[in-house]
């Protein structure tokens, strides 16, 4: 897996399934690979009735690209750890990644009383009966499968959702939007969406805000210069509204699930300089069957 790691989770220390705990840490973790757990519980103070909260497990999981479950008589028993699989299997779901948890049946646990949904978290082959060297060398083969399979992936999505930040230049945000319903796609933008007695600006960002996926238009609406520099240094910039909402979505999903469109003549701010922006000169026509790229690349379903 890639450096966000592997999470694994047993139930507790006298589980039968344990004593694989460490073996696995000893065998899976290497410079690229960093494992960790233990058990889920760790995280929550008053127990499974958090779960739910799914972004508060997501959290506290940091992420990984797999999690291991252990999967022991003890943890088929009791409740409390048959909610907090239940919880890894949600989180699955929530991020559309069904590959995210592994079931591994553990010691003598029997597999013929596992419930039938929880059948397809469990591969062939891949258990800890014994902690040999076969069954390790078959979890470490089944991994190395889901590695290629989520580098090759496309990711898919559900949603047809994509927010367009802009600023003052509303005829090129129309264009952008219509661009993006020709392509079989809806557009979230923000003051075309109802408030719904939402009474700030920012309540109603928030929660219109839950897409996968952004496109920032930066347009020369202001003029400004350092002060240090004077006003012989004066420079376009794009309104503060759409930094700050880029800066947003920059922490909410990633730079991979944002494309940046610019007008040649707006100066972007030195910390987002890296960020190759799809610069246009006097319509954003020019850019559109670029943008569409980006959307198909990002795994949406696009038509040209």
């Amino acid at each position: 897996m890639d450096p966000k790691g592997m999470f694994i989770a047993v139930s507790f220390q006298k589980d039968s399934g344990a004593p694989f705990y460490r073996l696995l840490i000893d065998h899976l973790q290497d410079q690229d690979t960093p494992v960790y757990g233990n058990n889920l519980t760790h995280f929550f103070t008053r127990g499974p009735i958090d779960f739910p909260d799914v972004e508060r497990l997501d959290r506290a999981l940091r992420t990984p690209d797999l999690i291991l479950v252990l999967l022991s008589q003890e943890y088929l028993a009791d409740d409390w750890l048959s909610r907090e699989m239940d919880a890894c299997l949600q989180l699955g779901r929530h991020r559309r990644d069904e590959g995210l948890v592994l079931l591994v049946p553990t010691g003598d646990i029997d597999l013929e009383k596992v419930p039938v949904w929880y059948r397809s978290h469990i591969k062939p082959g891949v258990q800890l009966r014994s902690g040999s060297q076969a069954e390790i060398k078959a979890l470490r083969s089944h991994i190395g499968k889901l590695r290629r399979a989520k580098l090759t992936a496309t990711p898919r999505h559900t949603s047809k959702k994509v927010f367009v930040i802009h600023g003052h230049d509303g005829a090129a945000a129309s264009d952008i939007a219509h661009f993006l319903k020709e392509a079989g796609l809806e557009p979230v933008i923000l003051h075309r969406e109802v408030d719904g007695g939402i009474t700030t600006v920012l309540a109603k960002f928030e929660k219109y805000a839950n897409t996968e996926y952004a496109i920032v238009l930066l347009t020369p609406d202001d003029v400004a210069y350092a002060r240090r520099d004077g006003p012989e240094r004066t420079e376009y910039r794009a309104r503060q509204n759409c930094l700050f909402e880029f800066g947003f979505f920059l922490s909410d999903i990633g730079h991979a699930h944002i494309c940046c469109v610019c007008h040649e003549d707006v100066v972007l701010p030195s910390d987002i300089a890296g960020i190759m922006p799809k610069r246009f000169k006097k319509d954003v026509g020019e850019i559109r069957y670029s943008l569409l790229k980006e959307l198909q690349a990002a795994g949406y379903d696009v038509a040209f």
